[in-house]
């Protein structure tokens, strides 16, 4: 077999692993130049080092074996733009697609983070940038439970192409309003990194409570009494967000709520 190389040494060449080579010959999309008699066993001519590339580069833009196959004998400059024209395409969407896995799993992430690290018995004042939000359509309470008014919310955003696996928020216009109804925010929001809204910078009374949605405890009271304790000026608007619900425990009544009163 002078000046043709084993499989091994063609794929030290080549960087394709024997495996993937042996499956190429099996399926008929590249075939050694030789084969041994009564071993079968395979060698390539060093100009193989080159052909193969077609195949090797095709592979590593994902396109399907069978269609390499079939674009090997009749391939020219047109129909290959075309070829990567609607792979690119693809690749585009495969890419926008992880890139919003990867914005999801962040920003729950760091809520759930957050969760674990802080003290939940303390009220504290903290300053914050401005992150960008999407907020819902106003909503007209007429009751206490938030099954209702969430599903509107949700209805909307899926009308309107968003995404709802990012965490979900109530808006409060004042503190006020908080302290009145903690169970009925005003508008619903998405904590979404895309979001044509922002949730204001500033400075922020913050405070947890531990419950299933719609349950506050003594925290809004708390929270007011800090207020006159401290001469402070609530602004508004309020923010509330849970860093732990069901994405991360079984038990609602641990769920770990969030609640963020702007300071004038």
């Amino acid at each position: 077999m002078e000046h043709h190389l084993t499989i091994n040494e063609f794929s030290k060449r080549t960087g394709i692993e024997a495996s993937t080579l042996r499956y190429w010959d099996n399926i008929g999309l590249f075939i050694p130049s030789l084969r041994e008699e009564g071993t079968n066993y395979r060698y390539y001519a060093p100009e193989q080092v080159t052909d193969i590339k077609y195949i090797s580069v095709l592979s590593s833009l994902l396109i399907q074996r069978k269609n390499i196959a079939q674009l090997d004998e009749m391939r020219n400059p047109e129909l290959m733009l075309s070829v990567m024209e609607s792979q690119r395409d693809k690749i585009d969407q495969e890419m926008q697609s992880l890139l919003e896995m990867y914005q999801i799993l962040k920003t729950r992430y760091d809520l759930i983070l957050e969760g674990c690290e802080v003290d939940e018995t303390q009220l504290s004042i903290e300053e914050y940038a401005a992150c960008r939000i999407w907020l819902g359509p106003r909503m007209e309470w007429q009751e206490e439970s938030f099954f209702r008014p969430y599903a509107e919310f949700c209805s909307y955003m899926r009308d309107n192409g968003i995404n709802l696996n990012y965490p979900t928020g109530g808006y409060h216009d004042t503190f006020t309003a908080y302290k009145e109804r903690p169970n009925a925010p005003n508008r619903f929001y998405l904590l979404h990194p895309k979001g044509v809204h922002l949730q204001e910078a500033g400075t922020y009374l913050v405070g947890y409570v531990r419950g299933y949605y719609g349950e506050n405890g003594d925290l809004p009271e708390r929270m007011w009494q800090y207020i006159i304790e401290l001469g402070l000026q609530a602004e508004g608007p309020v923010y509330v967000i849970h860093l732990h619900d069901e994405i991360c425990l079984n038990e609602p009544e641990r769920y770990l709520k969030k609640v963020m009163v702007k300071l004038k």
